[in-house]
């Protein structure tokens, strides 16, 4: 995080490769932050990118109040809250939908049976309330430390773990 604090001042000081460098380090974080709210990575990634040029622009105003991580989840998520309001609708999956997320060693069928178990996962985390939707997002989709969520959530560590719990039994009830 200390090349971040490094980029982070050069970027407000209108270094432009700084702001680039910055992005690029957090574009797979923001991309799958929106995927926790799409049903499909072609909505996902329209949202990221949003989310993305909104970061850039208002990078200068960056406080520091919150961690740079934490207000970078907070437009992702607005961004996706935007989206689906103006929307109200999320659009079916289409077949190029987490691609990157196929090994080469998987065959067809594999790979379908992945992305449709994927889509369904999404589809629950989406059901869940925005409190267990969030935790969800930052631990599974971003592979985040319960001390990270905490802080990026402003909730003790206690209640990331009891908000994970209760999101994992409900999304193991959606599934079922």
């Amino acid at each position: 995080m200390c090349l971040d604090r490094i980029l982070l001042k050069k970027a407000q000081n209108g270094d432009i490769e700084a702001v680039e460098k910055l992005l690029r380090r957090y574009e797979r974080y923001v991309f799958n932050t929106a995927l926790g709210f799409f049903k499909n990575a072609y909505d996902a990634s329209d949202a990221a990118q949003e989310a993305m040029i909104k970061i850039y622009r208002k990078i200068g105003a960056f406080r520091g109040d919150a961690s740079f991580r934490s207000w970078i989840f907070r437009i992702t998520i607005n961004v996706c809250k935007d989206m689906l309001r103006k929307t109200k609708e999320v659009l079916p999956i289409d077949d190029e939908d987490f691609a990157n997320l196929q090994s080469d060693s998987m065959t067809p069928e594999q790979a379908l049976d992945n992305k449709l178990e994927r889509a369904r996962v999404i589809d629950a985390i989406q059901q869940l309330d925005e409190d267990f939707r969030n935790v969800i997002i930052l631990r599974e989709l971003n592979d985040e430390s319960y001390e990270d969520i905490a802080r990026q959530l402003d909730i003790s560590e206690g209640t990331v773990k009891s908000r994970i719990f209760r999101a994992r039994n409900k999304l193991k009830e959606l599934l079922e």
